[in-house]
């Protein structure tokens, strides 16, 4: 099983408590597919919204040379990103950024 493959299966039990639309849950799952392809390392994805679930937060690390072709993903090719932040991780790791990435979020693609 490739690592994708893992986190594609992964993503989708977790998020599948969230009600999403079937269509709407495999774009999300993609997406962070996508973001993990470009680098970013772990991928920890949380559910978004109260009462209802409609989007997801993607949280993870990616290293220095890595993160402009993050980035133009999330900003360019990704039609869910409601907002992006880039940290630099710290002193000992200056080559590592923690990047949080909100997709989804308008309410209409929950169930």
């Amino acid at each position: 099983m490739s690592p994708d493959t893992s986190i594609e299966g992964e993503l989708l039990r977790v998020l599948r408590t969230g009600n999403f639309e079937k269509e709407y849950l495999n774009e999300l799952v993609r997406a962070a597919v996508e973001f993990h392809r470009e680098g970013l390392r772990p991928v920890k994805v949380f559910p978004l919204g109260i009462p209802v679930v409609d989007g997801v937060e993607i949280r993870g690390v990616v290293a220095a040379k890595s993160l402009v072709s993050l980035l133009g993903k999330v900003l360019i090719e990704t039609s869910r990103t409601a907002g992006v932040s880039v940290f630099p991780y710290g002193i000992p790791n200056p080559e590592i950024f923690r990047v949080n990435v909100r997709l989804g979020g308008i309410g209409a693609h929950a169930m």
